[in-house]
């Protein structure tokens, strides 16, 4: 992972993508106002900071629609009139729809700390969830609104429980929330009728969300540390994992790269809370630790880090007489960059991988890529079409 340090004074982030940058907005620490500023995908926080609510607000959410090129931002507004309002923000920093409020809370209700938006490309609308609590009783809500503005639908419940997060996977949204010891997943239509809901036995407190081609990614945060866990599409635990030491988590994924956002503190030199951000990657793919082949390999990149050009070449490590079988076994290289983006396809076999693979730096199309980090997956079917074997090699270009 690489540590990026977003700003000198912010708590409470929230990320998306949208190419060619991550978009990250949080308050700031000092005057409770929303700011913003881009990040690249390699890892680069850009000088500039914009400016988004300049009121007093709290727990920034945002995504984003990559058709129209657009953020949909969302926070909670302590100043009145209370309620969740949102905003449309184009890439180049320009509010374009002036901020309103979505939420039509009643007054005896009080705002708990959390909002979440997502997008869908079904019907090209955000929806924005929320929580509040009503003579103690804790509910999450929804409404709608269009990609280019205009509310489409008001205040509809979701269920009891609090610090809602959306995603969307394709066909319905997901949303994740906290209710009692543990975390409930619902699935909602386009349309925000709720669907199937499940029970996720981890309790994190502010969860986020984001689907990952194969299923559901969630971060958040447990007694001072920042954690994550893989969900299948049914919402069944695959994996979990410690991200860092922080609080007030927030993500987002893109094909085989996630960017978690947190704030932590930081004694030296600070002595106070800043804003930081690891990139990650999970592709779903591993290392067939009982297949002979891979197991008798190994697979060298030279040199690495690199600066023109790199070789890709297997050694069989144990020298073992599979060369008339796998010589002319068909071999796919493929490399990809932090987003997760396709950069560059080489079709070869083993006896050329033997004398090493040749990756000139160049994109499909010519373009020499940029320096920054890249991920080889190596890829070949066994004898018979039978299984695919995958594994993933990181390159570095200077």
């Amino acid at each position: 992972m690489k540590k990026i340090r977003v700003d000198f004074r912010g708590e409470l982030p929230a990320v998306a993508y949208e190419d060619p940058y991550y978009f990250c907005v949080w308050q700031d620490a000092s005057d409770s106002t929303i700011k913003g500023k881009r990040i690249t995908r390699d890892g680069m926080a850009v000088a500039e900071t914009l400016l988004i609510e300049d009121s007093i607000s709290y727990i920034p959410a945002l995504d984003v629609d990559g058709g129209a090129n657009t953020f949909c931002i969302s926070w909670i507004k302590l100043s009145y009139p209370t309620g969740v309002y949102v905003c449309n923000i184009d890439t180049g920093g320009l509010i374009w729809q002036p901020p309103i409020d979505i939420s039509n809370t009643p007054s005896t209700a009080f705002m708990l700390g959390s909002v979440s938006v997502c997008f869908n490309d079904y019907n090209n609308s955000y929806l924005i969830a929320w929580g509040e609590t009503d003579f103690f009783i804790d509910s999450v809500f929804c409404s709608s609104i269009g990609g280019y503005g205009g509310i489409l639908y008001l205040r509809v419940p979701i269920g009891e429980g609090s610090c809602p997060s959306l995603t969307y996977d394709g066909s319905n949204y997901f949303c994740v929330y906290q209710s009692g010891g543990g975390l409930i997943g619902k699935w909602l239509s386009v349309g925000g009728e709720p669907r199937d809901t499940c029970y996720i036995p981890l309790y994190l407190h502010m969860p986020r969300v984001e689907f990952c081609d194969d299923g559901y990614l969630i971060i958040g945060q447990r007694e001072g540390e920042v954690l994550g866990v893989k969900l299948s599409m049914d919402g069944s635990i695959i994996d979990s994992f410690k991200v860092s030491e922080g609080k007030e988590p927030s993500l987002a994924a893109h094909g085989y790269s996630y960017l978690t956002a947190y704030s932590s503190f930081t004694p030296y030199p600070y002595s106070s809370y800043r804003v930081w951000a690891e990139l990650g990657f999970f592709t779903g793919v591993e290392e067939k630790e009982h297949d002979l082949l891979f197991n008798t390999l190994n697979f060298r990149v030279i040199p690495n880090p690199f600066s023109t050009s790199v070789s890709i070449k297997c050694i069989n490590t144990e020298d073992t007489q599979w060369d008339n079988v796998y010589e002319k076994q068909k071999v796919v290289l493929e490399i990809y960059d932090l987003t997760g983006r396709l950069v560059r396809t080489l079709n070869t076999d083993f006896s050329c991988l033997a004398h090493g693979v040749l990756w000139d730096g160049k994109e499909q199309n010519g373009k020499k890529v940029q320096a920054g980090i890249y991920f080889l997956k190596i890829s070949y079917k066994k004898a018979g079409g039978i299984k695919t074997c995958n594994l993933l090699k990181i390159v570095k270009m200077r």
